[in-house]
């Protein structure tokens, strides 16, 4: 009752604190449709959430304080975009000890799910390669079914800026 009272005169500035916590995911939904709405016909929304969830789902720029200080901001995507670490996610099928071998001293494989045929790889450290270099080294020896860059979410990015505050 208080968000319909809050936006039945269109504000141009709505201010949130935890606006999903109490609600069950289907009022949540209908909850974050409204705020889209308000959004694109031109309402400044701000929140104040620790649900990186809605942050990606819902905001463009956002402010990251910890202990009363800025320690990071932005837009959402090119923050995400700066936090990756050249990491990729590929689905195949084939021989995995024909396709391990091929992965050489530039790439890293950090997790091998057999029986899934998914594979993580990760370009080394200074090495100047990218994504298609993994896919020419594997395409020989194996179907690739899917392929994916890892771009971390909002939750891990806050988890890892706080902590390396806290050093």
């Amino acid at each position: 009752l208080n968000f319909i009272v809050t936006i039945i005169n269109k504000p141009k500035l709505l201010i949130f604190y935890e606006p999903f916590s109490v609600f069950v995911p289907i009022n949540t939904n209908l909850f974050k449709n409204e705020i889209l709405i308000l959004k694109k016909n031109g309402s400044t929304i701000l929140f104040s959430t620790h649900d990186m969830g809605s942050v990606e789902e819902l905001c463009d720029y956002i402010t990251l304080i910890n202990k009363s200080k800025v320690i990071l901001q932005g837009e959402v995507n090119d923050i995400r975009m700066r936090y990756k670490e050249n990491i990729f996610e590929i689905g195949y099928k084939g021989d995995p000890s024909q396709i391990m071998p091929l992965i050489n001293d530039n790439f890293k494989v950090i997790e091998h799910k057999n029986g899934n045929e998914t594979c993580f790889v990760k370009i080394k450290a200074g090495k100047d390669f990218s994504g298609n270099d993994i896919l020419k080294r594997m395409l020989p020896v194996a179907e690739i079914i899917s392929f994916n860059e890892v771009i971390p979410g909002m939750n891990e990015i806050f988890i890892n800026v706080v902590n390396s505050q806290q050093k």
